[in-house]
Order: structure tokens, then C-alpha cells, then sequence
């Protein structure tokens, strides 16, 4: 096993791992605004960790969506140290490996939990009591 900080395990060991939410914030380096009205986007990011050793590290960007509710949607590759083996044990190339972390991904409940950390995070005080009281 190399000490490089990745982490190298098969698609399913990594389906069979846990992971849990760290931290997600919002982009702050939207350019602003010319003064007419356009159409804004919310974007961010999203860093989850597995509990244990190893210890695996996934993150992702998202973008805001609001129709009938608000949602988040992730519009990035993953950012990882896990890199995907084959059953032989061979790293699996960039491509195909990135498509399987993006499948992992889009099987976790991410988005509820990455909204509600927004919303603390971002939410000033008086109001998320006042959205309480509603």
C-alpha cells in the first residue's frame, strides 16, 4: 500500500463504505450584478468523509434549483483521494472510474443534508427563527 494519501479500493468496497457530511458553503466569487435583473445562479460545494480508517474523502460542486421546491444538483466531477481498482487490482482509468465515483454520489441522499447545512450556515439568525414561526 502506497502512503500517498489516496486511498485505492474496489467500486464495491466503496459501496459498502459510509460516508457522512463535513461541510458545504456557498461560492462567493459570483461576479456581480450590471444592475439590470438576470438570472442568477446558487452555486457551492459539498465535502464528505468516511468514518474509519481509511479514510476516504469525496466533494463535489452543486447548483440551486428552484422550481415547485428548492434542490441542489450536482454539476461537477468528483474531487477525491479514492482511486477505483479493478478485480485485478489494476487502478481503473480516469474516465471510468470518474463515472463510477458520480454514480456512488448520485446514490447518496446528499442534497437534504447539504441544504440544511446551507441554511445554518448562510441563514441570519432573526431570520430562521422567524421562518420558525411561520
Amino acid at each position: 500500500m502506497l502512503n500517498d494519501g489516496t486511498v485505492r479500493l474496489t467500486f464495491h468496497a466503496l459501496r459498502d463504505s459510509q460516508v457522512v457530511h463535513l461541510i458545504s458553503g456557498l461560492d462567493e466569487d459570483c461576479p456581480p450584478g450590471g444592475g439590470d435583473a438576470v438570472l442568477s445562479a446558487i452555486t457551492g460545494y459539498t465535502e464528505w468523509v468516511s468514518q474509519g480508517q481509511p479514510a476516504l474523502t469525496l466533494g463535489w460542486d452543486w447548483q440551486m434549483q428552484a422550481a415547485s421546491r428548492v434542490d441542489l444538483r450536482r454539476i461537477s466531477a468528483p474531487r477525491s483521494n479514492v482511486r477505483l481498482l479493478n478485480a485485478a487490482g489494476a487502478e481503473l482509468g480516469h474516465e471510468q472510474a470518474c463515472a463510477l465515483l458520480q454514480d456512488f454520489i448520485d446514490g447518496i441522499d446528499w442534497q437534504a443534508q447539504a441544504l440544511l447545512y446551507i441554511v445554518a450556515r448562510y441563514a441570519p439568525a432573526d431570520a430562521a427563527s422567524a421562518a420558525g414561526q411561520r
